[in-house]
């Protein structure tokens, strides 16, 4: 996998890879202790805890590493009101 250095860059790969059902991938864009809502009031946390979990649209939060890439800290698929 390439380094992803631009927010834009990490979310048209989430996009592209969800489409493709690539999960594997999906995982890498993780910080190994994101949030995930996987419903509204049940919020999972870690890798394995989302992989379970991976489904929805919504809300993204991104943090820049220190090396300069993206990945993705929390992921809220209900979205905000």
């Amino acid at each position: 996998m390439s380094k992803i250095v631009t927010p834009e860059a990490l979310l048209n790969s989430q996009v592209e890879e969800f489409n493709k059902g690539n999960i594997s991938f999906l995982m890498t864009l993780y910080e190994k202790d994101a949030c995930f809502a996987s419903k509204p009031g049940d919020v999972v946390k870690g890798l394995e805890s989302i992989r379970r979990t991976l489904t929805g649209r919504g809300t993204v939060v991104l943090r820049r590493q220190s090396d300069d890439t993206w990945l993705m800290v929390i992921e809220n698929p209900w979205g905000t009101d």
